[in-house]
């Protein structure tokens, strides 16, 4: 996500050649350097420097480690009771609305999508 270690360096030695090519072959969560530039903003700050976004960039799908949908139902499955409260956490906030809606539309459960920075007495 291009957000901090030695990434950092490279990212500005090699933003700025027209040359290169910047490949993600994972999420890039929103608000971060990775993002930003994925999304094409043509310059993002990198330690406190400016760094122009000149290369092309490209992302390739099917290398994120994290189960679709789909899987997570499957897991959920196996559950030998039904929780009293599911909590949908990761992703963008409509990911994990779509996930709740998912998980209720399966199983009839009580879902729920916290905000930021919400908490909740278990």
């Amino acid at each position: 996500m291009m957000t901090g270690g030695r990434l950092l360096h490279h990212a500005m030695r090699i933003l700025p050649n027209e040359n290169a090519t910047v490949v993600f072959v994972g999420y890039q969560a929103a608000g971060t350097t990775g993002r930003r530039v994925q999304d094409g903003e043509q310059e993002v700050r990198i330690m406190k420097n400016w760094i122009p976004v000149r290369c092309h960039v490209e992302k390739v799908e099917g290398f994120s480690a994290h189960a679709d949908w789909k899987a997570v139902i499957r897991w959920l499955e196996g559950l030998q009771s039904t929780p009293k409260k599911v909590f949908t956490t990761h992703g963008e906030p409509d990911a994990a609305a779509a996930m709740a809606q998912h998980i209720r539309d399966r199983f009839g459960w009580n879902v729920e999508v916290p905000q930021y920075e919400e908490s909740v007495e278990l």
